[in-house]
């Protein structure tokens, strides 16, 4: 409930296609760190399905985002979590796990979309995180997931 209350009240989650600001800021904010160089390959919205997490009273400020991609296959989906990235300034606060638990929400929707669509089918469902995320994020997103897919598995 807190998590849900504090992200009403300064934290929304939208799709890049919806931004007010560019990659290239994107890309350039990120290069003044050597050390997050490795994030600006994932800003490519042709391959990768980009969500940023922005402040909704000034939208053109981004707390951080992450980049999906899918992979269909025969029998099921793989879903690929490429990265998730929090922005240095807002590392120490709430807004990390945050992101993790919106990001978890958003990787059960998959999940249910595919449930749903082959419940006469063997599923080979599976989520890969391919950029390292803390073990505190890492254990946010499996708690959403957990919640989500919990609840999915009661409505069967």
């Amino acid at each position: 409930e807190a998590i849900e209350n504090t992200k009403k009240n300064w934290m929304n989650l939208i799709p890049y296609q919806e931004q007010v600001f560019t990659l290239d800021s994107v890309r350039k904010h990120l290069e003044l760190n050597p050390d997050n160089k490795k994030y600006t390959e994932f800003l490519d919205e042709d391959k990768y399905e980009l969500y940023f997490f922005i402040n909704p009273f000034e939208p053109k400020t981004w707390y951080g985002f992450f980049a999906l991609s899918l992979d269909d296959v025969v029998a099921g989906s793989h879903i690929n979590l490429d990265c998730m990235y929090v922005r240095n300034e807002y590392r120490e606060d709430n807004r990390g796990n945050i992101m993790a638990y919106e990001i978890g929400l958003i990787i059960c929707d998959f999940f249910k979309k595919v449930i749903d669509e082959n419940t006469d089918k063997k599923l080979d469902a599976k989520l890969v995180i391919k950029l390292g995320l803390s073990e505190n994020h890492r254990a946010t997103i499996n708690e959403a997931l957990d919640k989500g897919l919990f609840n999915q598995q009661d409505t069967l």
